[in-house]
């Protein structure tokens, strides 16, 4: 599982399935892993473009917001 915010979404021109640009702040803005673009709407499960695999993206509430960001490294991860 990953944390990241919603940047942008496009849907499609039928509806049913949209382009999603996620942001992932624990990594530096350089990072090919800061940014993602990702298929949401069909229940499919692709591969993403930085490795490995996603079957979508869910909202979390407050909680587990706050849960997540115990998590988040103190500095940027740089590799």
């Amino acid at each position: 599982w990953w944390f990241g915010t919603v940047e942008s979404l496009e849907r499609d021109a039928g509806g049913a399935r949209a382009k999603v640009t996620m942001i992932f702040d624990h990594f530096p803005a350089t990072s090919r892993w800061r940014r993602l673009q990702i298929i949401i709407g069909d229940g499919v499960v692709r591969q993403c473009a930085i490795g490995g695999w996603h079957g979508g993206v869910r909202a979390v509430t407050e909680a587990e917001k706050k849960d997540w960001v115990k998590f988040y490294p103190k500095e940027p991860v740089i590799f």
